[in-house]
């Protein structure tokens, strides 16, 4: 039977918390600020720059363009939906980062769709993703001081 070293120092660590009288996953944190992750929804925001999409119509080859299309802006930035640290009387709990999260930047474009049958073209505004415009921390809250049952 071969002993590993991390057999050996589970065993001493174990051992230890057996004559103490607490296992080593017990220890419980005591420092608990009341803390909990709240839900926040995705944020969208539009750039106030951008170009308005227009129809076009052809007559004898002769394009006229007419309003009545929707705006397209530059850049459209996405936060995608994540929980928050916030204070609330909520004994016990702690908040903690667990991920990060992209928050994405859109370019986008009149593109056209055309109609020749018809005489007529239509554009209609599509984003891509272009970057990121950095992270924002998704958290979780976590029990901590005495827990049920006499553990900790």
């Amino acid at each position: 039977m071969r002993f590993h070293a991390t057999s050996f120092f589970l065993l001493v660590v174990g051992t230890g918390a057996a004559l103490l009288g607490t296992a080593p996953e017990a220890s419980a944190r005591t420092n608990c600020p009341g803390l909990r992750a709240v839900n926040r929804a995705p944020v969208i925001v539009y750039s106030t720059n951008g170009v308005r999409c227009r129809r076009v119509f052809s007559i004898f080859g002769l394009q006229i363009g007419i309003g009545g299309g929707g705006f397209c802006p530059d850049t459209v930035t996405v936060t995608p939906a994540h929980r928050e640290c916030e204070s609330f009387a909520n004994s016990n709990t702690d908040c903690e980062p667990v991920a990060s999260v992209e928050v994405r930047v859109r370019t986008c474009t009149c593109v056209t769709q055309s109609y020749p049958d018809l005489g007529v073209s239509e554009a209609e505004c599509s984003c891509i993703y272009s970057g990121s415009a950095g992270m924002v921390w998704d958290h979780e809250t976590i029990a901590c001081g005495p827990r049920p049952g006499g553990i900790g």
